[in-house]
């Protein structure tokens, strides 16, 4: 949008917050601003819906793991499991509708043997996750999602991890070691420490 004498960029949630194609005039680019973070204040964000904060959430919550040097994986994990589970089904409810009964419904649709109890988990922490950052911007009071009780949600048993065994740990090891590379290497020390690649590389 054109402000003035500038030109100022606003995204499209923003926008439709403002309501009109205001056009803002003054003789500086920092006045124009101070106009523009006055309208911005009086905004109703409660009519952001779960769809339309999810972008500023997952880059938030990307931007954080980054600062502290720690892997994404987690992160990957939640951005699965919003557009998996959530996107299509709560992603167009406006947080202010969200309620204990749009909770139920969206639960009772995900009980019956369709998800694993890893992925019930995943899914709850994702949501608790978006409405605590929806709660830290002032668009909620309250974090429905993550006191919602879902013990009653039917799930699917998850695998339990196989582990290997001591044996086969050791020849893999040596074997990595042989190749006397450095993917060999990080190989043989992910099975070292028995962790993840994800977590081999968050390593300091």
């Amino acid at each position: 949008q054109s402000y003035g004498m500038c030109r100022v960029k606003t995204n499209a949630a923003l926008t439709k917050e403002l309501g009109l194609k205001k056009v803002y005039s003054a003789k500086t680019e920092n006045d124009v601003l101070v106009k523009i973070y006055k309208d911005i204040e009086k905004c109703n964000f409660s009519n952001y819906t779960l769809n339309d904060l999810y972008d500023d959430w997952i880059a938030a919550e990307y931007a954080e793991k980054k600062k502290l040097g720690q892997s994404s994986h987690t992160v990957d994990e939640y951005a699965l499991s919003y557009k998996k589970h959530i996107k299509e089904t709560m992603g167009n409810i406006k947080f202010k509708d969200v309620s204990n009964d749009v909770l139920k419904e969206f639960w009772d649709n995900l009980s019956g043997n369709i998800i694993t109890t890893s992925a019930k988990r995943q899914i709850k922490t994702t949501l608790s996750k978006l409405f605590e950052f929806a709660k830290g911007k002032g668009i909620i009071q309250f974090n429905l999602a993550k006191d919602f009780n879902t013990s009653y949600v039917v799930t699917i048993p998850s695998k339990p991890k196989k582990l290997k065994k001591p044996e086969e740990r050791e020849l893999l090891i040596e074997y990595y070691l042989s190749t006397d590379s450095v993917m060999g290497y990080f190989c043989a020390l992910s099975e070292c420490l028995n962790c993840r690649v994800s977590e081999v590389r968050a390593l300091k």
